[in-house]
């Protein structure tokens, strides 16, 4: 039968007529046995008004107060003891259901609720008989909310609902030990005290194990339909696996918040059709499907617990866990982060639990070994590098013993000669790239090297060359920094501007500034030399708008370099170069003026800088011939500057390092 049909009438049909039960598919018998149960259940129903009527009654030496639940047998009353031989409040399940044998049957089950003593378990108390001949139970009463009520008002975390489970769990393995199945486990039948203890209530519809024998329909029909086992609702044996599945059940419910849908969605006729085939649904994907309404968020619940619920559902009682034991030590075993039996056989599971479990010890292990290595990876690092540096000395006095040697005057192409510093230096440039050519970055500083002295030779072809080869190698090289390789480029650069070349020294920048923003130059402090020689090829040009432009932004970046008092000063005379050149002579005077003012005590300054802004300051005032006042100002500052021009000046080269 498709379980979409109309289920409804199919039972009306049943109820009203059966066909011979030998032609029914297994679906037809499915609804048959569950329309004998709904039938059961819908029989003990009680009329609105019998209970209000029984409140004041005396059962026993207790008398009734107020109903504080009911079920299809019967409800549950709050009652106290009016003997006037102790002050005690029960809750008495009173069963209303009167067919022949039920007393017997409970009467016979008091003995069985006597053997139940665990503190998750309320107390069995008395039983009697009513004078209508309704049995009923005096139990302990608990003073607590529903689980699931329970754990919503106090928030709790997920340590705290296993914690929950498993001690539930005991108090049922232990019922299952003294032969006693629950059979009707659910949030109302699971109180939780104000010291935050459960209570498992309600073993008065229990059937004995030894008395499995016996089935009857009101036995059938004892159990909540949405909570109910697959067996319960097929009709079939109740065992302690039905307890199992009540368990994993209400762990689903407490850990997502809800119930897997097939048993949201589908009425209880359709869910008796359905109910022969695994739940497709996780326990995570229903917290999923709940989203923040879930109680605790679906990637907690993946893995291990979602394993053990979807274990304890299983709908053949035989492939479930083989006992309330085993589920509880699954429960604990993950509480505990060790693994669990749900997942044996999931391959690399056990070791990844163990990991967890134990991941602070790892850590600490991991911390250790890892100080060790990196003791070792730090010692063999820093012998690497004293080895390379040994080699690269080595190779370096090698090759300076055989330059100076090469000195010998009987070994030049002129015999009797003595070459100078100049003739080394070539020698020892054309030595590198053959004797060096394994060690490229000891080759680079070499090159750097000899191109300062090259340029401060007046040698303008060998800078160049020197400084073009170390731009070569470091950009080649991987461990080089951002600024080593502009350094050596602007370098390069330098040497070409000075040789003339203007068009090739700009190329050169800007293949520089293509390849590297000026935001990342200004970071390892380049961004100043780039505007510098950007600057110097404007003014060199004629364009000095732009010159000016680019001396703007070389002000403010000086703060960025090595000397920027010096560098500061140096630009002040930059400017009033740009400034007689373009002809504006009273700008240049001015500045001249104020710069010589500010900065003639400067220790950085030498007297040839001094020397250089007297001359354009004389220059400035020949172009303007300017006031008296002015004139007085300019003869001071010449003054000045020739006394501090008096020591000898040495002759220095412009350089941008």
């Amino acid at each position: 039968m498709n379980p979409d049909d109309d289920i409804d009438a199919l039972i009306a049909d049943l109820l009203q007529g059966a066909p011979d039960p030998a032609q029914r598919s297994p679906a037809t018998r499915r609804v048959a046995r569950l329309a004998r149960m709904l039938a059961a259940v819908g029989a003990s129903e009680p009329a609105d008004d019998a209970p209000a009527a029984l409140a004041g009654s005396v059962l026993g030496v207790y008398r009734l107060q107020r109903v504080i639940g009911s079920g299809g047998m019967g409800e549950v009353w709050l009652a106290a003891r009016c003997d006037g031989q102790v002050e005690q409040q029960v809750a008495i399940k009173r069963v209303r259901d009167g067919r022949p044998g039920l007393a017997q049957r409970m009467l016979r089950e008091r003995r069985a609720l006597a053997r139940l003593a665990h503190p998750h378990i309320a107390r069995f108390l008395d039983a009697g008989v009513d004078a209508s001949g309704a049995p009923y139970l005096v139990m302990e009463y608990v003073d607590g909310m529903p689980i699931d009520q329970w754990c919503a008002a106090h928030a709790a975390s997920v340590e705290q609902r296993i914690d929950l489970l498993v001690a539930i769990g005991e108090a049922l393995a232990h019922a299952h030990r003294m032969l006693v199945v629950h059979r009707d486990l659910k949030p109302a039948n699971v109180l939780v005290d104000a010291a935050g203890q459960p209570r498992l209530l309600d073993f008065g519809i229990a059937r004995l194990l030894e008395d499995s024998g016996e089935h009857s329909e009101t036995g059938g029909a004892a159990m909540t339909l949405a909570w109910a086992a697959p067996e319960q609702l097929l009709g079939d044996e109740i065992s302690t696996a039905t307890d199992v599945h009540a368990l994993a059940l209400l762990a689903f419910h407490l850990l997502s918040g809800g119930l897997p849908a097939l048993r949201e969605q589908s009425s209880t006729a359709r869910l008796a059709l359905r109910i022969g085939h695994e739940y497709a649904e996780r326990m995570s994907a229903a917290a999923a499907r709940r989203g923040a309404r879930a109680p605790v968020a679906a990637e907690r619940l993946r893995g291990d617990l979602d394993a053990i619920v979807a274990r304890g559902l299983r709908i053949d009682p035989a492939a479930r866990y083989a006992g309330l034991e085993a589920l509880v030590d699954d429960l604990r075993r993950h509480r505990g982060g060790l693994p669990v039996a749900a997942r044996d056989g999931q391959r690399g599971y056990r070791v990844r639990r163990l990991a967890w479990r134990y991941r602070v010890w790892l850590a600490a292990g991991a911390i250790a070994v890892g100080g060790l290595l990196g003791g070792s990876l730090l010692a063999w690092q820093q012998a690497s590098r004293a080895l390379a540096a040994s080699r690269a000395s080595l190779a370096v006095q090698h090759l300076l013993e055989d330059v100076f040697i090469s000195a010998d005057p009987w070994r030049t192409p002129i015999p009797g000669r003595v070459p100078d510093a100049l003739d080394l230096a070539r020698r020892g440039l054309a030595r590198i790239d053959a004797d060096l050519a394994d060690q490229p970055r000891v080759q680079a500083e070499l090159y750097l090297r000899l191109g300062r002295v090259f340029t401060v030779a007046g040698s303008r072809s060998d800078a160049q060359r020197a400084y073009g080869r170390a731009a070569d190698l470091l950009e080649n090289l991987p461990d080089a920094t951002l600024r080593e390789r502009a350094n050596a480029r602007l370098l390069h650069a330098g040497t070409i501007f000075y040789g003339g070349d203007f068009d090739a020294a700009e190329r050169s920048v800007r293949a520089l500034l293509a390849k590297h923003s000026v935001a990342s130059l200004d970071a390892v402090g380049q961004g100043f030399h780039v505007h510098s020689l950007l600057m110097d090829l404007a003014r060199e040009r004629g364009d000095y708008a732009e010159a000016l432009r680019q001396h703007a932004l070389m002000l403010a970046r000086v703060d960025s370099t090595e000397d920027p008092p010096r560098l500061r000063a140096a630009m002040s005379y930059h400017k009033v170069q740009i400034e007689v050149r373009s002809g504006d002579f009273a700008a240049a005077l001015a500045d001249a003026l104020a710069t010589l003012e500010q900065h003639a005590a400067l220790p950085t300054l030498t007297p040839q800088w001094h020397a250089h802004v007297v001359e354009r300051c004389l220059q400035a005032l020949l172009a303007l011939g300017p006031a008296d006042a002015d004139l007085a100002r300019a003869e001071r500052a010449t003054a000045r500057s020739a006394c501090a021009c008096s020591a000898p000046a040495a002759v220095t080269t412009r350089s941008r390092n």
